[in-house]
């Protein structure tokens, strides 16, 4: 005895003017071919009347399987509402009680916009993922990319600069000037009979000043304490020579 299985392709038929389609796909699991009914039971409202079962009895090896397509189409004066239904798989050969193999429940919605039934969201998983991945993969190499530069890159040298110094005065130490003091001496001449000049504040350039007459004198050899050997006088206009 087989006990078949039954999968639906929708549990809602998108209905369009009144009428829709949705399909089984009934599976013998044994090894053994057998033959299958496909019926539908109403349910929710619905009449039998509505559905169209294509083919409803099919032959289907072991281990094979047979697509079976039902049709939907509701009156016009059909209330608005939301109806439903549902396939039954069993053997031709034996009591379907015993074998008999029932589908989910599949809407049928009368009057009122049927949303569009969106296919399985795995693949838009995996796409998400794949483009994740690549700008993971992108964003790691841009950045190892720009570590590798920045390693190879020539170490920067840093120059200070050291202010300007202001040069410093040089200050030269001069030795104190010592001052010679010479003793004044006291010089007697004869320039002219009844004529004695005396000389006084004798410096060391040899030069006489007298508060009356300005006599320029020559010393040649003085000793100290005593009268010169000789002194060459010029006084107005005229000269002498005394020892």
């Amino acid at each position: 005895m087989t006990t078949w299985q039954i999968g639906e392709s929708g549990t809602t038929v998108q209905m369009k003017d009144g009428s829709g389609a949705v399909t089984f796909t009934v599976t013998n699991p044994t090894d053994v071919e057998d033959r299958v009914v496909l019926t539908v039971t109403p349910l929710d409202g619905a009449a039998a009347e509505w559905f169209t079962v294509e083919r409803p009895q099919r032959t289907v090896d072991g281990h094979g399987s047979v697509v079976i397509s039902v049709t939907v189409s509701v009156p016009p004066d059909t209330a608005a509402g939301t109806y439903a239904f549902q396939g039954v798989a069993y053997s031709a050969d034996s009591d379907p009680s015993e074998s008999s193999a029932t589908s989910k429940r599949i809407e049928v919605p009368v009057g009122t916009p049927v949303p569009p039934q969106h296919g399985p969201r795995w693949p838009y998983l995996v796409a998400a993922l794949a483009v994740v991945l690549v700008v993971g993969v992108v964003a790691f190499l841009l950045t190892r990319g720009g570590d590798a530069e920045a390693t190879h890159d020539p170490p920067q040298t840093t120059t200070t600069s050291n202010p300007p110094t202001t040069p410093q005065p040089t200050v030269t130490v001069v030795p104190p000037i010592t001052f010679v003091t010479v003793p004044p001496t006291f010089v007697t001449s004869t320039l002219k009979p009844d004529l004695q000049v005396s000389f006084a504040d004798v410096d060391c350039t040899g030069s006489i000043i007298h508060s009356d007459i300005h006599i320029v004198a020559q010393v040649g050899n003085f000793g100290s304490g005593s009268v010169g050997s000789f002194v060459n006088v010029t006084l107005d206009g005229s000269s002498g020579l005394e020892d």
